[in-house]
């Protein structure tokens, strides 16, 4: 730098110090936004991951495993890298309905391997294994049962002979000894994050509660949790049917079937950060831009006596542009170290619960990457608006417009706010196109979040969005209660309230390309009772099958493919001809995970139905003929006995998770609105500073200060009116697309909900705000004197 530049610079920065200091605000706080958002995308991709390695989630669930089989002989299978036995006790939370199910299970044995069940303490602590009066609880569990830590669970027990009586009848009084456990934690278990309030979650107990109430209390199953190896269910499924043929693997429970859960909403978080992110940066640039160029402009009344002057132009540009850069990159470093204390608010949404690390995180990439590019970036802003500030102008020629003959009869202080606000030529050039395009921006912003806020309010209230093709299933407490008459086919056929019904069995274990899964097999049993479709046809033969999206994936076909679906031991081809979203189960599921057969299908694998001993569950899909009431059909099948009764549509668990994201696009609409309303309020003070020559002209031929008011404010409306028809077009294909791409992520139907009242109120609302940012340039237009204007001119 040399002597005489050096001089320029250190007089620049002793002269406009605010000015540049709230320069380096605005950098500062558009670099914080960014970075945060950036960091928090990061840390919501690799949320998922993060829990299921802090859990140690099991990668199997075996049902069924015989008395004789330990940890130890589980361990020996291949592909097996850890495994512990597990016993289900015949308890229940005191005062609970029939209906729910509330697992407990306790070690019987020790594991081979480093344990599971090692979720994250939300409150409390983990119990004492050498207790048996202390028990930790999920969230939702602990909400359900509205218990916290310190207080007390009361259990009921069955005895052994009640418990096999209590399989069977699923009516038998407790008669074991209570059990009071005192709560000392609260866990976040996987259901808690990838699953709906009433989802059954298991709850551990300590080894010592088996130990010291074996005798005394009944017994209803001998479960195995199994950590495997990549790729290895397959070996491990053939290993276990030699080392216990009795024994299953349920394929809706695992660390797989976990992260498929987590997976999609966490994307849909870190997806929405980065737009944000993205957004902000691009915004902010716009902003730390328009706050450089006015800082800029302050400067150039010098530059004509340094010109004179004979000072180079490369020293007038630096003495501009150092200053403005070294303030902005000054803020920019500030905003990285600020995005460092801001990340304990990152992510946001279902990512937030299932990251295991909270506090203050630096993501070293994030920070590197982020500042070299912020600075970089603010600083070429800073030497384009020097360079735009020393350039010499010449008065542009004034290009007639079509618009100056139609004007005929509108008042002239209108006329004069739409020639102004028209014109691109004159004494000097003024930033309307840059105004113009930030309230496009801020249109598509808000309108966008509309859409995805009235898309996601549509999703949970039509159960077709989400997989429910009927209105609503007769089903049981127990899963035996339909296969005992409690419904009556020839009943449900002759009611007139029913347009369509069909026997559902859900829940069925099968296999699809070798892939562990569950199965929906469907018996019409009146009408035609369809499933949700996002793409190929209906099941119309005993050969179809229909995929989930994410089993589709999984299986490594497509629509139009053959794959090989097994149940036990028996394997047949079946063409796959759709891919559908499932209702999910009332004990939890995902939509896309999956695959159905007709009843017919069904039976050529040898399935007979679900019997008392099967994890599948029957049920009566209800489709409702139009104006017949859902209340007076639910009476009519529901029983006295509260065995049998009327489940109604339930969404998913990644569709609630939805309602986590949606301060997302209103966070981007907010911050498109404010770089609007700045970049508004820049171009009209810009336009009359630079028009104050014309503006003197007017008030010399007569037109008041309410009229140049006037002028002001014509010219902000014509600004943006144009803008809001475009910005509506735009805003409504922006919203179309961030809700299929939502709905992609999590395999729903991209069906979006467009309010009409959003159409018109948006734009409405903008020229508003553009009239709140004119303001101040309405005031300065008010006060100004022709003469003075016109002298020095």
């Amino acid at each position: 730098m040399s002597d005489g530049l050096r001089l320029l610079v250190g007089n620049e920065l002793r002269r406009r110090w605010r000015a540049l200091l709230m320069v380096a605000l605005l950098a500062a706080l558009v670099t914080g936004a960014v970075l945060t958002c950036a960091a928090g995308a990061r840390r919501a991709h690799r949320a998922p991951a993060r829990y299921l390695a802090a859990a140690a989630e099991p990668d199997a669930f075996v049902l069924g495993l015989p008395a004789d089989t330990g940890a130890a002989d589980l361990a020996r299978l291949p592909g097996v890298r850890g495994a512990a036995t597990y016993t289900l006790l015949a308890t229940q939370p005191h005062g609970v309905g029939a209906s729910d199910f509330f697992p407990l299970f306790a070690p019987d044995g020790p594991g081979a391997g480093r344990p599971f069940f090692t979720e994250p303490v939300v409150h409390g602590r983990r119990p004492d294994p050498a207790r048996a009066d202390e028990i930790a609880l999920g969230e939702a569990t602990a909400r359900r049962l509205h218990l916290g830590v310190g207080d007390r669970l009361r259990l009921d027990t069955w005895s052994a002979a009640a418990a096999a009586r209590l399989q069977d009848a699923g009516d038998v009084a407790p008669d074991g000894p209570p059990l009071s456990l005192r709560v000392v934690g609260i866990l976040r278990q996987a259901t808690d994050l990838g699953g709906r309030e009433g989802d059954v979650a298991i709850t551990p107990l300590t080894p010592a509660v088996l130990e010291r109430h074996r005798g005394s209390i009944g017994l209803l199953d001998r479960v195995a949790l199994v950590r495997l190896a990549p790729g290895a269910s397959e070996r491990f499924a053939a290993g276990l049917r030699d080392l216990a043929p009795g024994a299953s693997v349920d394929g809706s429970f695992g660390a797989s079937q976990i992260e498929a859960a987590l997976r999609p909403p966490s994307d849909v978080v870190s997806t929405g950060l980065w737009a944000l992110a993205a957004a902000m940066a691009v915004s902010g640039l716009v902003a730390v831009g328009l706050a450089l160029a006015r800082a800029a402009a302050a400067a150039q009344g010098d530059d004509a006596a340094l010109r004179a002057l004979a000072v180079r132009r490369a020293d007038r540009i630096g003495r501009i542009a150092v200053p403005g850069a070294l303030f902005a990159a000054g803020g920019v470093v500030a905003g990285a170290a600020a995005s460092v204390l801001a990340s304990p608010t990152m992510p946001v949404g279902q990512a937030r619960l299932a990251d295991p690390r909270h506090g203050v995180v630096a993501d070293p990439f994030v920070l590197a990457a982020g500042a070299a590019l912020g600075a970089v970036g603010v600083a070429a802003l800073a030497v384009f608006a020097a360079v735009q500030a020393t350039r010499s102008r010449r008065p542009a020629p004034v290009r007639p417009s079509a618009l100056e003959s139609r004007l005929t009869g509108v008042p002239p202080a209108v006329t004069a706010g739409l020639l102004l606000a028209r014109r691109r030529g004159g004494r000097e050039v003024t930033p309307a196109r840059a105004a113009a395009a930030a309230s496009v921006a801020a249109v598509v912003g808000v309108l966008a979040a509309v859409v995805f806020a009235a898309s996601s309010s549509q999703l949970l209230v039509q159960p077709r969005l989400y997989g429910w093709g009927w209105d609503a299933a007769i089903t049981g407490t127990e899963t035996s209660d339909l296969d005992d008459g409690a419904v009556d086919p020839e009943r449900v056929r002759g009611d007139a309230d029913l347009a369509a019904a069909a026997l559902i069995s859900e829940g069925v274990g099968l296999t699809a390309g070798g892939r562990p899964t569950t199965g929906l097999v469907v018996t019409p049993l009146k009408g035609d009772s369809r499933l949700v479709l996002l793409a190929g046809r209906q099941l119309a033969s005993a050969d179809d099958a229909l995929f989930g999206s994410a089993t589709l994936r999984a299986a490594g076909a497509r629509v139009g493919d053959t794959v090989s679906i097994g149940l036990g031991e028996s394997t047949a081809p079946f063409h796959v001809v759709g891919e559908a979203v499932f209702p999910v189960r009332s004990d939890g599921g995902s939509s896309s995970e999956g695959v159905a057969l007709s009843g017919d299908g069904a039976r050529r694998l040898g399935f007979a139905g679900c019997g008392p001993d099967d994890e599948c569950s029957d049920n009566v899909a209800l489709t409702l003929r139009p104006r017949a009431s859902l209340a007076r059909v639910s009476a009519r099948y529901a029983d006295p006995g509260n065995r049998v009764g009327v489940r109604a549509p339930a969404p998913p668990a990644q569709a609630e998770r939805l309602r986590q994201v949606r301060l997302v696009p209103w966070l981007l609409a907010g911050f498109l609105v404010v770089v609007a309303v700045l970049s508004l309020g820049h171009a009209v003070a810009t336009a009359v500073r630079r028009r104050r020559h014309e503006l003197a002209v007017l008030r010399c031929l007569g037109f008041t200060a309410r009229q140049l008011r006037t002028v002001v404010s014509t010219q902000a409306l014509a600004l943006v009116l144009g803008s809001c028809t475009i910005g509506v077009l735009l805003g409504v294909v922006a919203g179309r697309a961030v809700w299929a791409l939502v709905t992609g992520a999590i395999d729903l139907p991209p069906v979006a909900s467009i309010p009409a009242v959003a159409l018109l109120g948006i734009p409405l609302a903008v020229l508003a705000l553009a009239q709140v940012a004119a303001v101040p340039p309405r005031r300065a237009a008010a006060r100004l004197d022709p003469a003075e204007v016109l002298r020095r001119d």
